[in-house]
């Protein structure tokens, strides 16, 4: 007897490759919407190294309130994540970092452990080989000195009068990252009134130093060279102590004041200090440190907040450094929109969507300073950080926006026209875009002692100003706008180039589409390139690096137009035959929604990419223009079945026949894996080779490289 849903006479059906793509894509999407919070955002949990469950225990004793349940599951986690050599890292799969170490076994003996348990055997052998305690960064060295573990004359002033500075001075608080600024002025007060701590009798660090406790050898380490800016700051440090220790220090209650006004004024509308654990837990002690009582509220309300951070599972506490529910619902919906899930009908998108609005700040926060006059616009990542929006959220949410749709359309445009004035107010001087900060970029900062945590300053970065880029493209921004021109000879200048993946195709992607307009306006010849020479000719007073690589600027640009130029015509005709201009009956059907869009198939799509150099989002804009869609579903399907027709044919190949050419195999019998959809760039090693003609070919182990087709390269 056959089997219930077998069949005896037919064979099981296999499904195609585009057909288990859907499917998928299909689960994976309802596997997202299923985590929706009621609310309408999404959110992950966000990971951290174990320096914070370290410094949550050691605040909790510090404060008096290190309950039982808590040292037993944040000691098991710290257990769990200790590395097999005995230290703790900075990330996972990384080596052992000593401050992280030092930390994690300050705890422990905290939580009960003795000092001869193995695995903090294993844990102070490595913190010895790693330098011992004064090879840790200045910020453990200032918590180890609350406890009475380290020479407070081996750590650096924070001098709580920096919040007087006036902001035309160079040094100014307003001249550091907007987290430099939230985790220094708590800790300013922290290290005026240098609390005591006694840990409890028989617990102390000296088995992990190398050298002595006190004297020149706990203090910060001079450069070799005799004039540097980490010397002359080092100075100036030296002469703070000295002022320190005399007690001058005139202006001292006035800063303590405004530092303390300036931290509370920022617990408003905002998940905590800065809504990140660092600045959390410098503001608990700094209140402390003030005199306020559990009970305040301003104390009760940094405890919600890092509270809120805990996980518990297995009897084991991490923490979260602070929670990214913008962030996370942001990408959703792009991921969504890409499932083809979204639009009017898609009562989930439309929450998510709603919820992010109700997101976008309406009160001006320490950027306005730098930008007065501009109106509030942008999103943060936390649930509320009024103080502190940043470009790449906000980046992250108008690409969202313009592909979710699921409101009404009025409030969703003025919500975005107000982002993108924001966006572009948030623009630096070169052409690019930092996180929080405008023009953030003093460098000699960096050499202060207090700046070895890496994050003194808020620079423009080509991370976020390829994201920006590619939100723009989502609004038909191109190389024609002066703030677009700007910023791509900014990435140019910075080293990227136009490619295929990440940042590089981004770029490819704005020149690409800018390429087009000028072709539709009539040139036929580059034209980029001119508006690149204007900008760095321009901006090159205030961003040297136009000017010192002009040459490279033009080149690239050219090189990108010429290729590009070389296929548009061609590919322009194919896709008027895929695309012919639909009568205006049909638009307005389609626009009343009494008739579907047609659709431009994914292989033809794929076509347009392969052969002639259109990137899918540029054939997404032309066919949105026409009234189309594409079926990315079946331009994905397609680009899989290249890859996988290249592997095969790959496999085929016969090595001895290529040897029979000439090749001197290094490696008998390795194979070359053509890794060019997924890097243009790659470390590898050379399996073969041959010289022809005066010159050296190559056969290499992973090949980014394929023959030039359809302007890719």
């Amino acid at each position: 007897m056959t089997p219930p849903f077998e069949s005896s006479t037919t064979a099981p059906i296999v499904a195609s490759p585009a057909d288990a793509l859907r499917g998928a894509i299909a689960r994976a999407a309802e596997w997202l919407l299923a985590r929706q919070r009621p609310a309408g955002e999404f959110v992950g949990e966000l990971e951290g190294d174990t320096i914070l469950e370290s410094e949550y225990l050691l605040l909790r004793y510090f404060l008096g309130c290190l309950d039982d349940r808590r040292k037993r599951q944040l000691a098991n986690y710290l257990r769990a994540t200790q590395l097999p050599d005995g230290g703790w890292p900075l990330y996972p799969g990384g080596p052992p970092n000593v401050s992280n170490s030092v930390k994690a076994y300050l705890a422990l003996r905290l939580a009960g452990w003795s000092p001869e348990h193995p695995d903090l055997v294993r844990a102070r052998r490595v913190i010895r080989e790693l330098g011992g305690v004064t090879a840790c960064n200045t910020f453990t060295k200032i918590y180890l000195a609350l406890f009475g573990q380290y020479d407070w004359d081996g750590t650096p002033v924070v001098p709580p009068e920096l919040v007087l500075l006036p902001r035309w001075f160079y040094l100014n608080l307003y001249a550091i990252s907007s987290w430099s600024r939230t985790i220094l002025v708590p800790l300013a007060i922290v290290c005026s009134y240098r609390p005591y701590c006694p840990l409890p009798e028989g617990i102390d660090l000296d088995e992990l130093y190398v050298g002595p406790r006190h004297g020149p050898a706990v203090r910060l380490r001079w450069d070799r060279r005799l004039l540097s800016w980490r010397n002359f700051f080092l100075v100036v440090d030296r002469a703070l102590h000295h002022l320190e220790r005399i007690g001058m220090k005139p202006w001292r209650q006035r800063a303590l004041r405004e530092a303390e006004r300036w931290m509370l004024a920022r617990f408003e509308r905002s998940g905590g200090l800065g809504a990140i654990f660092p600045p959390i837990v410098n503001a608990l002690i700094a209140l402390r440190c003030l005199g306020y009582p559990d009970d305040d509220p301003a104390v009760q309300s940094q405890w919600r907040e890092i509270e809120a951070f805990e996980i518990v599972e297995d009897d084991r506490m991490r923490l979260q450094p602070c929670v990214s529910p913008v962030w996370d619902t942001a990408l959703s919906l792009m991921a969504l929109a890409e499932a083809g899930i979204g639009g009017e009908n898609e009562p989930r998108v439309a929450r998510a969507v709603e919820w992010l609005l109700s997101k976008q700040t309406r009160y001006p926060g320490d950027w306005s300073l730098a930008r007065p006059g501009v109106e509030p616009g942008g999103w943060y990542f936390e649930y509320e950080n009024e103080f502190y929006p940043d470009v790449d959220d906000t980046a992250a949410v108008l690409m969202a926006l313009a592909r979710a749709g699921g409101v009404e359309r009025g409030r969703l445009r003025a919500a975005v026209i107000r982002a993108l004035r924001w966006v572009f107010a948030m623009q630096c001087r070169g052409g690019g875009w930092a996180a929080f900060d405008v023009d953030n970029d003093r460098m000699i900062f960096t050499e202060i002692p207090f700046a070895d945590h890496n994050a003194m300053l808020d620079p423009p970065t080509a991370d976020i100003t390829g994201r920006v880029l590619e939100m723009l493209g989502h609004y038909g921004y191109t190389t024609a706008d002066a703030r677009v021109a700007r910023a791509v000879a900014f990435l140019l200048a910075d080293g990227v180039l136009p490619s295929n993946e990440g940042r590089g195709y981004v770029l490819r992607r704005i020149l690409r589409r800018a390429v087009r307009h000028a072709w539709l306006l009539g040139r036929r010849e580059p034209t980029l390139v001119e508006v690149v020479d204007e900008v760095a000719d321009r901006m090159g007073d205030v961003y040297p690096e136009l000017r010192a690589q002009r040459d490279h600027l033009l080149r690239t640009t050219r090189l990108e137009e010429e290729r590009f130029l070389e296929t548009i015509d061609a590919g322009a005709a194919r896709f008027d035959e895929l695309a012919p201009e639909l009568p205006p009956e049909m638009h307005a059907a389609i626009d009343a929604g009494r008739a579907p869009r047609p659709v431009i198939p994914g292989a033809d799509a794929f076509r347009l990419y392969d052969t002639y150099g259109y990137p899918l989002d540029l054939i997404e804009l032309m066919a949105r223009e026409r009234g189309y869609v594409v079926d990315r579903e079946g331009f994905e399907a397609a680009l899989e079945e290249q890859r996988e027709r290249s592997r095969r044919a790959r496999e085929a190949a016969a090595p001895a026949a290529e040897l029979a050419a000439g090749w001197e195999e290094l490696e008998p019998g390795a194979e070359q894996e053509f890794v060019g959809y997924q890097t243009t760039t790659v470390e590898t090693d050379i399996i073969a080779y041959r010289r022809e003609d005066g010159r050296l070919a190559l056969q290499l182990r992973e090949n980014p490289f394929y023959a030039e087709a359809g302007g890719q390269v």
